[in-house]
């Protein structure tokens, strides 16, 4: 009787079983090959056999002559193409950032859109310079706005984001 260690029969059994996977894998790579180029050679031989028809086509017309089983009527127009996808309308909007309060305080901070925040500083009532925001579907436009006193006494400062004068934040 022979004693073969576990570690030596897993060793054997996993061997086996990747040249069993290899053959497996060789034999289907094999078949699709072969169904591949079987595809080619259909392809091509109907290929060859549609250039000779025409080719025999053309002649014939070229001489004046209608080859027997031809189609003697107009081809058909062209279909017309296919209509183009609506596409969502992106329109804009003109926000304004409008600074109110008791009249003549003395405010600064920043205001705009994310591409382009400006720095400013000014006196109650005033509306700052528009602008133009993307609306719509799928549209992340906006405008942010921070403005503050730069008085530390009890006068009412108030800030408004207006889109086509309609009032949206405050």
């Amino acid at each position: 009787m022979w004693y073969v260690p576990k570690g030596v029969v897993w060793a054997i059994g996993g061997l086996l079983g990747i040249f069993a996977l290899l053959f497996l894998v060789a034999g289907c790579l094999n078949l699709f090959t072969g169904d591949v180029q079987e595809a080619k050679e259909a392809e091509e031989s109907s290929t060859a056999r549609k250039k000779a028809s025409d080719a025999r086509a053309e002649k014939a017309r070229s001489e004046g002559r209608v080859p027997s089983g031809a189609n003697t009527a107009p081809a058909p127009p062209p279909a017309p193409p296919p209509a183009p996808v609506p596409t969502p309308q992106k329109t804009t909007e003109a926000v304004t950032v409008r600074v109110t309060g008791t009249p003549g305080i003395a405010f600064q901070g920043s205001y705009g859109k994310l591409q382009g925040i400006r720095s400013v500083n000014g006196m109650t009532p005033q509306d700052l310079a528009p602008e133009q925001v993307e609306v719509g579907f799928l549209s992340f436009d906006g405008v942010t706005a921070v403005i503050q006193k730069q008085a530390g006494d009890n006068a009412e400062l108030r800030v408004q984001i207006l889109a086509d004068g309609e009032l949206r934040e405050q």
